[in-house]
């Protein structure tokens, strides 16, 4: 696991939970069928970017950025320059529905909350519990003086 899974989600960005690799290239249109079944099963797989719950009923194609955020972004002066301005380029990643209505409402007011996710607490964080333990454990015993 990644020690960023333990972050708070911040809900214009990709998520803790987030990897490339379970996600899709993405345009500025809405995700096809084939495009939703996909993420469906890489939302199975990997859980939701944001909070990295598994077992969504509806997975949502998240944009990322989102549609505003990269609009903004390629509203600025600089893009609009013929070598510079190469549009922001986005990608599809699995998204429950429960976090997808937060992030909508977050990004229309472009706030900048984020989204904890100690619910969803996978077997691997609690590794550094037990290896620490057992490190010191192990560990030679120093006298005071050393």
């Amino acid at each position: 696991g990644r020690p960023t899974s333990l972050a708070p989600s911040h809900l214009a960005s990709v998520g803790a939970f987030g990897r490339r690799r379970a996600s899709l290239a993405a345009s500025r249109n809405y995700a096809t069928d084939a495009q939703r079944k996909q993420l469906a099963s890489l939302g199975r797989r990997f859980g939701c970017h944001t909070c990295g719950v598994k077992s969504s009923v509806q997975w949502i194609a998240d944009h990322q950025p989102p549609q505003k955020i990269a609009a903004l972004r390629d509203a600025r002066w600089w893009k609009r320059l013929p070598f510079l301005g190469a549009p922001t380029s986005q990608r599809f990643y699995p998204q429950c529905a429960p976090c997808s209505q937060k992030q909508s409402a977050a990004v229309r007011v472009l706030s900048g909350r984020s989204v904890l996710h100690l619910p969803t607490v996978r077997p691997f964080h609690l590794t550094g519990f037990v290896s620490a333990p057992l490190s010191r454990a192990s560990a030679p015993k120093k006298r005071w003086y050393e």
